[in-house]
């Protein structure tokens, strides 16, 4: 399987955060860039695509799980 971020795969990305629980909205942030955020209850991600906010949620799923032993890429 081959796959890229594109436009193609925003609308899942944003599908799968309301999923989730999480409230989805994007706004026009500076110049053409978008900000997108995803809040749940006390937590709010912010990034540049819906697809970055559901990579966020995945880290700090694997955090929460034990899953990263350090914060270091």
């Amino acid at each position: 399987m081959k796959s890229a971020t594109a436009s193609n795969v925003v609308d899942p990305a944003a599908a799968i955060l309301r999923s989730l629980g999480y409230e989805v909205s994007a706004r026009s942030g500076i110049g053409a860039q978008q900000q997108w955020r995803a809040k749940l209850n006390d937590t709010t991600l912010v990034a540049s695509s819906a697809v970055e906010l559901l990579g966020l949620v995945k880290l700090i799923e694997c955090r929460e799980q034990g899953m990263l032993d350090t914060d270091q890429a």
